[in-house]
């Protein structure tokens, strides 16, 4: 789904870019390039028009130095075997070489600070990338979908953004520097062979602890590398965030303790995570979207007792979960919640819930009974679709429920006096 909404997400600004919508400065031409003056003088490359595939991208156009690589400049360029860029470069846009699928090697000169979001997202046969000594910032989703096979990151970087090096199949084995001081949410997710991450002996903001990475200023897990191999694992005492995507796809995992300083469960924190049971306690009062999801083998988890709310895609697609026991102090079941869930039987939802959101209880095929409160005002959309047509859902005479189930064709029942 992540994937997914990236790729329209791309979709929508080619659209717009090709529309002439989305005007910047005065776009001069020269050669096969587009480009752009800067503030500072120096001209940024907007756009590659050539049909090379060895690119050298000159230092100077029409005598102006060369420092930026543009957004989206070389998109889609899958026919780019190599790229030289110019030792005058300092800084590398977003987008700017997103699907050039046939680039295998990058030497990024020295002279370049910061390399933008997604600027060599899928690019799958990029194997070796050597990097500036002067680079500060990797963005968001940077080398994302990439072949690398190991990564050394310079000494002198300080802030590796969101999910940069997200999906790197072939990713074994990563070396942190010691100057990094900020790092987003798991670098590192569904990079499915990666069992060894090395942080600088002393290091003043990440630590190691059990092969498993940690940031130290928010006392957060970050990555629980996916190739481990222990059914077992105990998040230790003191940590307080469970980062997003920090188990993602940690399929040789079947067992977690959630320490009791825990208090945050991120998004996607364990999305397609091996676990089959989980006990969450009752520190832990913030979930983020898809904390669970995916998570095929989980039977039953444990929730916290003063949960108010069951977040977006909480436990979509838990296909094995038989049986959720909803605390008493829920108000609210969010969109997707339980979607997908096939085994689930049976379902009391308490009386205090006042909102169930959209497809919250699609696609569980197995639902026989549910038990609708008549504390609840709100209901959304396709809540019970493609579920079995002996679904029959318990609710109050007079309730906004009942008036749900007779509105959408909805097998209903009152309660026994």
């Amino acid at each position: 789904m992540r994937r997914l909404k990236g790729f329209v997400t791309v979709l929508c600004v080619i659209a717009l870019l090709l529309s002439g919508k989305v005007l910047a400065e005065e776009t001069l031409q020269s050669g096969d390039y587009e480009y752009r003056i800067l503030e500072d003088g120096t001209a940024e490359i907007t756009k590659y028009n050539g049909k090379d595939r060895d690119v050298v991208i000159p230092s100077q156009l029409d005598g102006t130095t060369v420092t930026r690589i543009g957004a989206y400049s070389f998109l889609f360029r899958i026919d780019l075997t190599s790229v030289t860029l110019p030792d005058s470069l300092t800084s590398i846009g977003e987008y700017a070489f997103i699907y050039c699928g046939e680039l295998t090697r990058m030497i990024i000169p020295d002279g370049v600070t910061d390399i933008g979001d997604k600027a060599f997202a899928s690019c799958r046969r990029l194997e070796s990338v050597a990097f500036s000594k002067e680079l500060i910032s990797i963005g968001n989703g940077a080398f994302s979908q990439c072949g690398l096979t190991s990564l050394s990151l310079p000494e002198g970087l300080k802030s590796i953004g969101d999910l940069a090096f997200e999906s790197c199949m072939e990713l074994t084995s990563v070396m942190l520097p010691k100057s990094v001081s900020d790092i987003g949410a798991n670098p590192f997710a569904y990079c499915v062979n990666l069992i060894d991450i090395n942080v600088a002996f002393g290091h003043e903001y990440l630590a190691m602890i059990d092969e498993v990475l940690f940031s130290k200023p928010d006392k957060r897990l970050v990555c629980y590398p996916c190739a481990l191999t222990q059914a077992e694992y105990m998040v230790p005492d003191g940590v307080r965030i469970i980062g997003d995507s920090a188990f993602y796809l940690a399929r040789n995992l079947k067992s977690v303790t959630i320490s009791e300083t825990v208090n945050e469960i991120s998004s996607d924190a364990f999305h397609g995570c091996g676990i089959k049971e989980v006990i969450i306690p009752d520190s832990v009062t913030c979930f983020g979207n898809g904390a669970f999801r995916s998570c095929a083998d989980m039977e039953h988890v444990t929730l916290p007792q003063n949960l108010e709310n069951i977040e977006e895609s909480m436990f979509e697609d838990c296909r094995s979960l038989g049986g959720i026991d909803i605390p008493d102090g829920v108000i609210s079941i969010k969109d997707l919640a339980f979607s997908g869930c096939w085994t689930l039987n049976d379902v009391d939802v308490p009386d205090g819930v006042k909102s169930v959101g959209d497809y919250a209880f699609a696609v569980c095929e197995s639902l026989k009974t549910i038990t609708l409160p008549n504390s609840i005002t709100s209901i959304g959309d396709n809540l019970f679709a493609y579920c079995s047509d002996a679904l029959i859902v318990e609710v109050g005479q007079g309730s906004f429920a009942e008036e749900y189930c007779r509105e959408n064709g909805l097998k209903y029942v009152y309660p026994e006096a």
